[in-house]
This record gives structure tokens, sequence and C-alpha cells, in this order.
């Protein structure tokens, strides 16, 4: 039977299994809320611009992050785009494979976002140990990592925990 399912029409797929998340349409929420939530992200840092040299660093962060960020959103969709469109994308195998990759991939983030994180409060503290003309510019870049890498800690682990999941066959 499984042979003859890339053959069939989208809506047979759907009456064959009706009740099949569909990895695609996750993805392209996933990277729509990206991409949406960094171009907020953006906006704050340039507002930040506007304030302190300490506020002026936290925001140079969100605008980094955000600017990486949205070429992650973007490139993401054209890849799901194209998986999506191969013949095999609506296989059972095949969805369950990419959830498994795309869980496994928040929660490497995950764990380098807490890196991140403890990089950035190292830079603060150093800025703030060693003084000087720059030193509460270089504290928000820190503080900036922190807080750019504790939100991208809280993104990955809640899509890693929502990312559908397939019942193993035997």
């Amino acid at each position: 039977m499984l042979d003859n399912y890339v053959q069939l029409t989208e809506q047979q797929r759907r009456e064959l299994l009706p009740a099949q998340p569909n990895i695609w349409h996750f993805y392209e929420k996933l990277s729509r809320r990206l991409i949406m939530w960094n171009v907020i992200n953006f906006g704050t840092g340039v507002i930040l611009q506007l304030f302190t040299s300490f506020w002026r660093g936290v925001g140079a962060q969100a605008v980094g992050w955000s600017a990486v960020n949205l070429a992650i959103g973007f490139l993401g969709q054209k890849g799901n785009e194209r998986r999506a469109a191969e013949p095999n994308a609506q296989l059972p195998e095949r969805m369950a494979r990419e959830a498994r990759n795309i869980r496994a991939i928040l929660w490497l983030n995950a764990g380098l976002d807490i890196l991140y994180m403890l990089g950035g409060l190292s830079w603060a503290r150093r800025a703030a140990q060693k003084g000087g003309a720059n030193a509460e510019f270089q504290r928000g870049m820190g503080i900036g990592v922190v807080i750019q890498g504790g939100l991208l800690f809280v993104w990955d682990v809640i899509n890693a925990l929502i990312v559908p999941r397939y019942e193993k066959k035997d």
C-alpha cells in the first residue's frame, strides 16, 4: 500500500491518514513565528539606540541577533517549501524523521543558548571590572547576549516540546 502512497492525490492521502500531523505545516508556522518575533526584536534594538550607552549595547545585540534569526527564518521557510514539495514528503516515515530532526536541532540550540548566556555574563562581568570609557556599552553588550540567549532558550525549549509526535511503526 505504501508503494502506491506517493501516487495518491492529496485528498486521498488525507483520507488514508486523516489524523496524521503535518510536520511541514508545523515548520512553516515555526519559521513564520521566528520571523515575526525577530521583526519586533529588531525594532526594540533600534529604539534602544536612543538611550544610554548601556542600553545601546543591549540594543546592538538585539539588532544583531535579529538579523541572524531573520535569515534563519527566511532560509528555513524556503528549505521547508522545497522539502515539502518532494514526492515522498507526506509519507509518515518521512514526516516522523523530519520531526525528530527539528526536535534534535531545537534541543541542541537550547544547550547552545545556555553557553551564550554564560558567555554574555562573562563579557558583562569583565567589562564592569575593567572599567573605562566604553565599559557601560560593553556591559550592555554582554547583558544583551544574556537576554537574547535567554529568549532563545525559552523559544527552543517550548518549540522542542510541541513538535508533532508520530507513532512508531514496527
